[in-house]
Parts: C-alpha cells; sequence; structure tokens
C-alpha cells in the first residue's frame, strides 16, 4: 500500500518519518534533560536534538555527543545545591530519572527535588515518568489496586504514586507518562496513548517510543496535568 498525496506517492516506511519531520516544524525549544544516559534519557536526547531543539543533558555520567544545541551539565540531583540555577531559562524540564541500586526513594524525592528547583527557576513545564499502576482502572480503583497487580511491582508504584502527588501539589503544568513494562527497541510512532485511564491489554512499551511521546507533549503542551497512559 502506498499513500497518495498529490503528486507525490510515499511508501508507509517512509510515512512516519515525514510525520514526524511535519510534527517537530515549530518553534524551538531549550529543554533541560534529567537522567540523560539513561534508557529513555538518551532518546529524549537524541530525538530533542533532531528535531531542531537546544538540550542541556543534567546526568551523572559523561555523554559524548557533538552539536552545537548541545550541553552537558554532570551532577546528580540528590546532591546539587545549583539545581535552579542550571534549569533557569529553559522552556520546559523533563525527567527520566529512574531507580537505583540503593532504593526508590529517589524517584519520589528527586521529583520533589526537581520541582523545587523549577519553582524556583521560573520553570513551569515539568514532565516525568511514572508507572501503569498508578491509572485509574476503573471509577473507583487503580491499576495497583486490583487483585491481580504483581506484588513485585507495588513498591515501585507506590513511589510512582508519591511522585504523582508532589507533581498534583505543585502548581506547575505537569505531565506523568505511565508506561507498562519497558523494553529495548527503535522508535515505532505506532502507539496508543490516553489521560487518565489505563489501555486495555496494555503490556508493553519500548524506551524509545516513551520518549517520543513525552518530547511531543513537551512541544505542543498536551495532557497539561494529566497522567498518560501509553501502550501498543
Amino acid at each position: 500500500m502506498r499513500f497518495n498525496t498529490g503528486q507525490l506517492e510515499i511508501p508507509p516506511h517512509k510515512s512516519l518519518y515525514l510525520h514526524k519531520v511535519a510534527r517537530h516544524m515549530s518553534i524551538s525549544k531549550k529543554l533541560f534533560i534529567v537522567g540523560a544516559s539513561g534508557h529513555t534519557g538518551s532518546y529524549l536526547v537524541q530525538f530533542a536534538l533532531e528535531a531542531g531543539h537546544k538540550v542541556t543533558a543534567y546526568s551523572r555520567k559523561e555523554m559524548d555527543i557533538m552539536n552545537p544545541e548541545f550541553q552537558l551539565i554532570q551532577g546528580d540531583i540528590m546532591l546539587s545545591d545549583n539545581l535552579d540555577a542550571a534549569m533557569a531559562g529553559h522552556d520546559a524540564v523533563l525527567s527520566a530519572i529512574g531507580p537505583r541500586s540503593g532504593g526508590l526513594n529517589v524517584l519520589y524525592q528527586g521529583m520533589q527535588r526537581l520541582i523545587e528547583a523549577a519553582k524556583q527557576s521560573g520553570v513551569k513545564r515539568l514532565l516525568g515518568i511514572g508507572g501503569a499502576g498508578i491509572l485509574e482502572a476503573d471509577d473507583t480503583h487503580l491499576v495497583r489496586d486490583m487483585p491481580d497487580f504483581p506484588d513485585f511491582l507495588k513498591e515501585i508504584s507506590a513511589a510512582h504514586y508519591l511522585s504523582y502527588e508532589l507533581l498534583t501539589n505543585s502548581g506547575l503544568d505537569w505531565t506523568f507518562i505511565c508506561p507498562p513494562m519497558m523494553q529495548a527497541g527503535e522508535r515505532t510512532g505506532q502507539y496508543r496513548h490516553q489521560a487518565e485511564k489505563a489501555l486495555p491489554n496494555a503490556t508493553a512499551i519500548r524506551f524509545a517510543d516513551v520518549a517520543d511521546l513525552m518530547l511531543e507533549c513537551a512541544e505542543e503542551d498536551l495532557y497539561l496535568r494529566r497522567r498518560v497512559a501509553i501502550a501498543y
């Protein structure tokens, strides 16, 4: 099958690429990406630079990226005392911080640090990543409250919910992407997403596609003050 666009015939494998190019033909933003060297964060940096945005990556690790629109600040959000100064002047903060070997506290304590720094620096837009367990399963229950929710996910889901509560009380223009199990693989751009309620049969999503949706939300101010379900 080919997509007819007047005089041009575009093969299906190129139509997604052209859709992304059209989506990114907007005013360049200055993005502050936290956890930039991780699975999702590295894709956020890549996609944002490809889209023509200016990127400040805040990471504990070195990042070997040669791009005039890229700046690396090495630091730890749990230890830094100048996070707000580094964040100042950006249009949005995108957090891809994940759990550490020392525990899950970094998820909600890190979110608290980001919220405080965003307020002090004057940045209103904050996007983060939680988990599908904190989405609405029905009108009265969260996914994590259902009998079949896996025991091994309950602790991290509790940390995600604490982060969500911090966001709801922050006064910022936040978005919280809540994926199911994430996995490796290149961006497909083909996935479902909706606000607040869990998607049926949501079992997996790639890190790259989570980054894709997160960047789109930052670019177009989608899902303001909402949890967002995503899945194939």
